[in-house]
Formats: structure tokens, C-alpha cells, sequence
């Protein structure tokens, strides 16, 4: 062979003999798919098209090519309906999947009037495993998903109306995800589940034995020969040909270890209700799971939304869900207010400001504007904020954001902030969450101005080229020639 390819195998010359092989049915997937997963091997291991592969890797190949005078032996039958007064047709779809590849194939089943049942191969396809070390539980799940795509093409192609489309696989796993409601699934098997789900019913899907399954063979490959003479591949399994009780049975769907791992671990959230109304010492807001503060507001209200319901009490108002954000914020500050001394004030930075608690359970301070009455409370009584505490960055962005729409810098930001609130040094905190801001950190584009009646022709009118000319003029320019220096202008003419 390395004669009449002229030269020793590469990965180029590899390529150019096993597509000559044309069968766009696929009746001979298993002798194709051993040559596709020799040829994937040997290029994920040489990167130069052109380079001597090595013998050791060229043994399956030479086995395949040995097999090429076994083809002769094998014949197609054409016709897939047998029975002349055909009664009733069901199409079943089976699919497989190795550690090389996965496949899925296609028979029509026919049953006359008398009740004599046949089965037919009608199509067949099958691909090569990404080299991404997909485990093969995810494997036999891509397997499914085209088995759905080759239901669908021969749906369109056959022209026998079916009563029933079945689809066969032997993954316990993939089983167990199609009919999993309860728990959550890692993205990559949960998209791949619900492609299948939108186009199947559940109903539809049966469990196959391996040694009854054909598609397992196109995985593991087969020659002409084997092929000619397996009746498996060419007829589906003998319980076809049976009534559907007597199919085979899926046994208990419990998936392997791999098959578990693509189950989300479900985390737990204990909500602590107990006196006071709410125990903010204990029960900790996530702040960092919220995006914005809006968010974090929602969820809060929810809580309480859960405990009023808990307790059969009316519905939280819509500042209860802000103001036990507010509690949470000033846990620390609240905590030294149980036992307030000079020292502990004084190195919260809250000695100047004559902290206490209002009706709320909110700490404010008493500012040089408390007996201004045109002013709102939160202006002449501010809430703290800590300065080092996580939700006060989705507050400065929410006034930021929501507030002042984006515009202005960190003054605007400030004076804003201190409408409501008071934050030791928050000049620095303010900067670095404006800079963390996206919009404000994007550049826009000057919007471009509407053009003048002149630059849009009429329909019937045919303007030729410079019939609006724009011209700009540059220079002097000092052009040296040879030894002496010229003076040079330029005269820029555009069509408008």
C-alpha cells in the first residue's frame, strides 16, 4: 500500500483513502468508524500533516485496508417494506456510545394484516468523541441527542406512515437524567437533557440490553466480513419481532459514580426565626451572591415573606426587606451599642456623632442638622454604614446606578450618599466601586449627525461624481530636493 500511495503513511495521505468510501446511509458505519477513530488517534498525536507515522501506530490501519476485499461479500437489501398490505409501521432508533466514539441507528419495523412482524435497517450515523475526555456516561448522552437528529431525517425521508417512534439505549445513566424532575443537573448534561426532552416524549425511551444492542457495534467497530453475516446489524434485535410485553425491561435506574457526579450537590439554607423578631447575629445575609441591591432586597423581603407565613402574620411592608439589610450592615455597630464605652465608640469612629437606636432597631446619629424639620429624617439623622462591610458596595452602586443614572463622579455619588447615610472616609470606598462600574467605564460613541438633502439623491436623479466636492487645504510642507528646500501645499478634494 505504501507503493501506490507513493511513500509511507501520513496523516494526509490517511485522510485522502478512507472518505473514498462512500455510504451516505451508513450501512457501513462499523467498518467506517473503525477507520475515523484510527485516523482521529494517530492526528491528535502528530501535528505535521505531512510527517512518517510511526509503525506502531499504523497497526489497526493496516488491518483495515486488509479488510477492503472483504466488501464484496457484503449485500445491502433495497427494500425496507416487505409486506405488501402493510397494517402498521413503527420506527426504532438505537443509540451507543465508547470511549472512542458514539452511534445511533435506525430500523423501520412493518407488521401485515396477518400479524407477521419485520425489521429493517434503514440509516445509520455515528461520530468520532471529542477530545475534550468526555466520560462515556456524557458520551451515550451525546449518542441520544443524535439519535433524535436521525429520527427526525428519516421521519422525512420514509414515506410509510408511522404509528410509534421508540428510542433504545443501555445507559442506565442517561435513563435516570431523562427522568430526573427533582434534582438539578450540570450544564452540560442539563442543555444536552432538555434538547432530547423537547423533542421526545419520555415514554419513548427504553432501556436495551448491550448484547441487543446494534448501535454498540459501529462503537466498537467491525469488518466487512463480520458484517455481512450479522444479523443483528442488518434486522435490529429478535425481540422486535415480538408483541411490545414482551420486550425487554428496564431494570432499577440507579446511575454509576460518573453518572451521579453530574448531579448539582444541593446546598442548604437554614433561616433562624426567633426572638427578637429576627436574629441578625446569627442568621448572616449573603450579600456576596447578590448582583445589586435591588436583588439583595428581594431576597430579604422573601425571607421575611416565608417567616410571616411561618407565623400566619400579615405580609411584610416594602421597606421591611431594606431595613433588615440596614440591620445586617450594622451588625458590628449594633453589637458594640449593647455595651457602649468611650474606647469602643471611639474606634468605630461613631464617639462624635451621639449614636443610638431608633424604634426600628437601626443606628443613627444625631448630626448638626437634627432640629432642621424641612429635612427628611435620614438627612438629619443618617444611618451608619461601615466602611469595610460587603454590602456597602451594592448600596453605592444602587444610588449610583438607580439615583444618579450614571452621571456625575464621585462628588455627585458622595452628596448623594450623604443624604441618607454616614460612612467614615468614604471617599476612597466611593472611587474604587465607581470604578468598578461598567457603562461608566465604556466609552460611547458621539452620536452622528442627520445628512444634508444634497448627500441623498432622489430616486430619478443620477448624480455623477463630484458634483459636491468638499476641499480641505495643509501646509506649508518643506520638501528637500536634492540640496535645496521646497515649500509644498496640499489640496484635499473628496466627493460629498
Amino acid at each position: 500500500m505504501e507503493n501506490k500511495m507513493g511513500g509511507p503513511w501520513t496523516k494526509r495521505k490517511i485522510l485522502k483513502v478512507f472518505p473514498r468510501l462512500f455510504d451516505p446511509l451508513g450501512f457501513l458505519l462499523p467498518y467506517v468508524m473503525t477507520a475515523r477513530n484510527v485516523f482521529s488517534a494517530v492526528a491528535r498525536g502528530v501535528a505535521n500533516w505531512d510527517e512518517k507515522l510511526a509503525p506502531a501506530k499504523l497497526v489497526r490501519w493496516h488491518q483495515w485496508l486488509q479488510q477492503l476485499e472483504e466488501l464484496q461479500q457484503v449485500r445491502i437489501p433495497c427494500c425496507i417494506k416487505a409486506q405488501v398490505d402493510l397494517e402498521r409501521a413503527e420506527l426504532h432508533v438505537f443509540t451507543d456510545a465508547s470511549s472512542e466514539s458514539y452511534a445511533t441507528v435506525a430500523y423501520l419495523l412493518t407488521q401485515d394484516r396477518s400479524g407477521t412482524r419485520a425489521a429493517r435497517m434503514v440509516m445509520s450515523r455515528g461520530k468520532v468523541a471529542p477530545p475534550n475526555n468526555h466520560s462515556i456516561p456524557r458520551l451515550e448522552l451525546m449518542g441520544a441527542r443524535l439519535g433524535i437528529q436521525l429520527g427526525e431525517v428519516v421521519q422525512r425521508a420514509v414515506k410509510v406512515p408511522l404509528s410509534d417512534i421508540f428510542y433504545w439505549t443501555d445507559s442506565l445513566n442517561v435513563l435516570f437524567w431523562l427522568r430526573n424532575e427533582n434534582r438539578r443537573l450540570q450544564t452540560f448534561v442539563d442543555n444536552k437533557v432538555r434538547q432530547i426532552r423537547s423533542k421526545t416524549n419520555i415514554d419513548q425511551w427504553k432501556w436495551v440490553p448491550t448484547k441487543q444492542n446494534p448501535a454498540d457495534l459501529p462503537t466498537r467497530g467491525a469488518g466487512p466480513g463480520e458484517l455481512a453475516r450479522h444479523e443483528l446489524w442488518w434486522h435490529g434485535p429478535s425481540y422486535l419481532r415480538l408483541p411490545p410485553q414482551d420486550w425487554p425491561q428496564a431494570p432499577r435506574l440507579q446511575p454509576c459514580e460518573k453518572g451521579l457526579r453530574e448531579l448539582r450537590k444541593v446546598e442548604q439554607v437554614f433561616v433562624h426565626f426567633g426572638n427578637p423578631v429576627l436574629a441578625e447575629e446569627e442568621a448572616i445575609f449573603p450579600f456576596n451572591r447578590c448582583g445589586t441591591w435591588r436583588k439583595a432586597v428581594r431576597v430579604a423581603r422573601l425571607l421575611l415573606s416565608w417567616r410571616a407565613r411561618a407565623r400566619r402574620q400579615p405580609e411584610p411592608g416594602e421597606r421591611e426587606g431594606e431595613k433588615l439589610l440596614q440591620k445586617q450592615i450594622q451588625l458590628r455597630y449594633r453589637q458594640a451599642m449593647k455595651q457602649p464605652t468611650e474606647g469602643r465608640l471611639r474606634q468605630l469612629g461613631l464617639h462624635k456623632l451621639g449614636p443610638f437606636l431608633d424604634e426600628a432597631g437601626l443606628l443613627r446619629g444625631r448630626g448638626r442638622l437634627v432640629h432642621v424639620a424641612a429635612l427628611s429624617r435620614d438627612t438629619r439623622e443618617p444611618l451608619f454604614l461601615p466602611r469595610e462591610h460587603a454590602g456597602r458596595r451594592l448600596l453605592i452602586a444602587h444610588l449610583h446606578r438607580e439615583d444618579a443614572r450614571h452621571v456625575g463622579g464621585v462628588n455627585q455619588t458622595l452628596a448623594r450618599l450623604h443624604e441618607q447615610f454616614w460612612m467614615a472616609k468614604p471617599r476612597q470606598v466611593v472611587f474604587r466601586v465607581l470604578q468598578e462600574c461598567i457603562p461608566c467605564r465604556r466609552p460611547t460613541r458621539p452620536r452622528e449627525g442627520p445628512l444634508p438633502d444634497f448627500r441623498v439623491p432622489l430616486p430619478q436623479e443620477e448624480p455623477l461624481a463630484f458634483t459636491h466636492t468638499g476641499m480641505d487645504c495643509a501646509g506649508p510642507f518643506r520638501v528637500r530636493r536634492g540640496r535645496s528646500e521646497e515649500l509644498h501645499y496640499l489640496l484635499l478634494l473628496t466627493c460629498c
